[in-house]
């Protein structure tokens, strides 16, 4: 199963030292540019960016490009009722 984060997560479980949980749960793990932006961007040295930046060295973590093309409308996605 593939895995599309967002930054939060991203950095919560980094500074936790759980990032290494997501390759152990989905078979991919992938962000968009934005979010790889975000987390990285003017704080190279953070401790969660350093973590992020080896999970990308690792493989394991990988960025995307997403144009807006790529959306989905979530109304039409059938939910419950919780």
């Amino acid at each position: 199963m593939t895995a599309i984060s967002d930054t939060s997560p991203l950095i919560a479980l980094a500074n936790v030292s759980l990032l290494q949980l997501l390759p152990e749960i989905f078979s991919d793990v992938v962000i968009p540019e934005a979010v790889a932006l975000e987390a990285l961007q003017g704080r190279p040295d953070a401790p969660d960016s350093r973590a992020i930046l080896e999970a990308l060295d690792q493989d394991w973590l990988s960025v995307i490009t997403v144009a807006e093309s790529d959306t989905v409308d979530l109304g039409s996605i059938p939910t419950g009722a919780g």
